[in-house]
């Protein structure tokens, strides 16, 4: 997660989402130093959040700068943790009124007991996607979606995800493209992320989500990485398809991001 040299190899500015996304920082400074440049940033572009990715090393030194700890991205192997870091430059956007219900939905996702995964029902196919399903991809996701963290609904940007090695999964009804789920690999941070899953309306309740992120997490291109999501924290379907998968609880990321038209908190789940 080390960066290289300079300060735009690791920061995003996140305009979308009114954030500034920190996925490390390089060696030879003190991490004290970054905050000033990030905060600088952050303020030049009037965003609202720094969300900082952090050696666990150096989170005694984020705290004493104001930064709140959300999450931890860790799989139990020697080597593999992070943690997820907050900065509100606006105090509002630090603040949520939902957390006793979140903490209550998470409460019920476990308790539940977890079933085999049905057959898909006839009619519907399973495939990996390419290059040649960008348009379908883009469709399915600005249906599902009237806002979102990135422009998925947009086929130059997923274009640009496959080109970079993200792997997505769908089912199809016939040549329709019904539900989706995808996989981010990031080799230099050991984990994936997994993300965009959607499924149209009248396909719901057939467990495709599920169904796609095994398949997801079956390639061979993930073997060696932890596998994580930020599930929002008031969908019990999300919630419940990733533990039903093993994923554990490790954290909430407040107000993180713009989703069907407002901020939402995230659950960091990681398995």
């Amino acid at each position: 997660m080390r960066a290289g040299e300079g300060l735009t190899t690791a920061c995003m500015v996140d305009r979308a989402n009114r954030r500034l996304v920190v996925k490390g920082y390089p060696d030879g400074r003190s991490p004290e130093f970054w905050v000033d440049e990030w905060l600088k940033t952050a303020a030049k572009y009037d965003l609202e959040k720094i969300w900082l990715w952090a050696f666990p090393e150096d989170v005694p030194v984020f705290f004493a700068r104001g930064f709140a700890l959300e999450g931890w991205l860790d799989d139990g192997r020697a080597g593999r943790r992070s943690a997820s870091m907050a900065y509100y430059l606006k105090a509002a956007r630090g603040i949520s009124r939902k957390l006793a219900a979140e903490d209550e939905l998470l409460q019920a996702v476990t308790q539940k007991p977890t079933g085999a995964l049905p057959a898909l029902p006839e009619g519907l196919s399973a495939r990996s996607l390419d290059l040649r399903d960008n348009e379908e991809i883009a469709a399915i996701l600005g249906e599902v979606f009237s806002t979102y963290p990135n422009p998925v609904s947009e086929t130059d940007y997923i274009k640009g995800l496959l080109r970079q090695g993200c792997l997505f999964e769908g089912v199809f009804s016939g040549q329709t493209l019904v539900s989706v789920a995808a996989a981010y690999p990031d080799v230099a941070m050991g984990c994936c992320e997994m993300t965009d899953c959607a499924t149209r309306p009248k396909f719901r309740g057939l467990a495709l989500t599920e169904r796609l992120l095994k398949r997801l997490g079956r390639r061979r291109e993930l073997e060696d990485l932890t596998l994580y999501t930020l599930a929002r924290a008031g969908s019990y379907g999300v919630n419940r398809v990733f533990h039903k998968l093993g994923y554990r609880f490790r954290g909430r990321l407040i107000n993180n991001c713009d989703i069907d038209g407002g901020f939402e908190d995230m659950n960091l789940l990681v398995r």
